[in-house]
């Protein structure tokens, strides 16, 4: 006779894991797109998907296929903005790129748990890392925004099982998986050379053929670094950054880890240390990443995320797993953990899905194309430079994406000047400097973002007439147009 426990073991299997895991992940996916839609009637979410949109429409235009048309910037498009190009010629380019993310996100799922399989990972720890990864904003984002990292990510799983399968036809498809990922940019590229070295320590069995695939990637990279450079300049990092809040969702990283997932992946690091010679491989990876990470930016932690999982797992199943000398604290720590790690995705959820820009902001922008002429400047905080590109298609000063901006630097701190500065003659000349016509105002940008009092910088020089004049004002937003040349 089989008691409820065993009934309990014969429901927990792989299919069954895999059908919670898919239903999961979907609604995870797409209640940020949801909730935006809800709010804003735009399935978009996150600044960068206008970037990759905008990218995605011009990606065959001889004017703005490598040098951008509203900033001063190199851009380089990858296989995905191709891809969804041809795509965009027959759907409706946000929807279909919004669905296509998903179907991403889902591919990676499975792609990942087939990876673990492969390793003959237990089912707990497995299925733990699963449900640790679609519930990491590291991947809540990859795969609800419209961006080329989900389209790598799932490539190079793809070639990860490849080599893992011991099959010819898998290997020769590995091959060429690896080489094209060193087109979706830097952090794709690094990403795939990191995981080459690391395979090279798990495959003995496959090293030398690994090592000529490392060696050609690495060749290609080199190449490709060098077109880079040569179009776009030296990458600049233009701000500090704070380890907390490049990892750490709950302190204000767009793409990073929830606080508890954070602990877990510590803690489960600290348990393997002792298997030290078998994790080497991943070890490598995790610091090559990081000290990659902290120079380029947290677009990194999307393909550390899968890696973090697998850790947090570890350390989660060892909690479970453990003898505890009070059953209830036991129980407790569990509770506690699971619900932090539910409360920081929630709340990662909810911010996404509220986050700017909002109908209003979107009907000003639409206003301001129509309001402009081609070629005008528009002069605002770099935070709403994306979607000044995208909705009004005119040029500014400076945008989010300042790795290839020229002079990145130096417009950081004019603008600084132009925003705090009480000086008429000097913010004229900065303005006359980057031939700005319009300036947009945001409430948010009132209230924090970039000012706190009401008379404050350039917002005490708006009283005069004779160099601004005020053209839209509703819902608190502003735009000024600048007379004063």
């Amino acid at each position: 006779m089989q008691t409820g426990r065993d009934k309990m073991k014969i429901k927990i299997n792989d299919r069954n894991a895999t059908i919670f895991l898919i239903i999961a992940a979907v609604f995870l996916l797409a209640s940020p797109i949801i909730i935006k839609y809800i709010h804003t009637n735009s399935a978009v979410v996150g600044d960068d998907s206008y970037y990759n949109l905008r990218l995605i429409n011009n990606v065959f235009s001889k004017e703005n296929s490598i040098k951008d048309g509203f900033v001063e910037r190199s851009n380089f498009a990858t296989p995905y903005h191709f891809l969804m190009k041809l795509v965009g010629n027959y759907f409706n380019i946000e929807i279909a790129a919004e669905v296509f993310q998903l179907i991403l996100g889902l591919c990676a799922l499975m792609l990942f748990y087939a990876i673990l399989t492969n390793f003959k990972v237990n089912l707990i720890v497995k299925f733990l890392s699963s449900i640790i990864l679609i519930l990491s904003p590291a991947y809540i984002w990859t795969f609800a925004t419209i961006n080329p990292f989900g389209l790598s990510i799932v490539c190079l799983l793809t070639a990860i099982y490849g080599y893992l399968s011991n099959d010819a036809r898998w290997n020769s498809a590995s091959f060429a998986l690896f080489l094209l990922l060193m087109f979706f940019g830097i952090t794709s590229a690094v990403t795939s050379i990191a995981v080459l070295i690391s395979l090279i320590f798990l495959k003995k069995n496959m090293a030398k053929k690994i090592r000529t695939v490392l060696v050609l990637s690495i060749a290609l990279f080199a190449i490709l670094i060098i077109i880079y450079i040569y179009f776009g300049g030296l990458p600049q990092k233009t701000y500090e950054i704070n380890p907390f809040k490049f990892l750490i969702s709950d302190f204000g990283s767009l793409i990073g880890f929830g606080i508890f997932e954070f602990i877990l992946l510590i803690y489960g690091i600290i348990l393997t240390w002792k298997m030290k010679k078998e994790f080497v491989p991943t070890y490598i990876s995790i610091a090559i990443l990081s000290i990659f990470g902290f120079y380029m930016g947290s677009y990194v932690n999307s393909y550390i995320s899968f890696i973090a999982a697998v850790f947090a797992a570890i350390g989660f199943g060892f909690m479970i797993k453990r003898k505890w000398e009070m059953t209830t604290i036991k129980n407790l720590t569990i509770l506690v953990l699971f619900c932090g790690l539910l409360f920081s995705t929630i709340s990662y959820i909810n911010r996404l899905s509220n986050s700017l820009p909002d109908e209003k902001i979107i009907d000003s922008l639409v206003w301001l194309k129509s309001a402009s002429n081609e070629g005008d400047v528009i002069f605002s905080d770099s935070s709403r430079g994306l979607w000044i590109e995208y909705f009004s298609e005119r040029k500014v000063l400076l945008d989010d994406k300042f790795i290839f901006i020229k002079n990145a630097d130096n417009r950081f701190k004019d603008s600084s000047k132009i925003f705090y500065s009480r000086n008429l003659k000097e913010t004229r000349e900065l303005l006359n400097k980057y031939e700005v016509k319009y300036i947009f105002i945001d409430e948010s940008m009132k209230k924090g973002i970039v000012w706190n009092e009401e008379q404050e910088g350039l917002l005490f020089l708006f009283r005069n007439p004779e160099t601004f004049k005020n053209i839209y004002l509703k819902d608190g937003i502003e735009i000024w147009e600048y007379i004063g040349k």
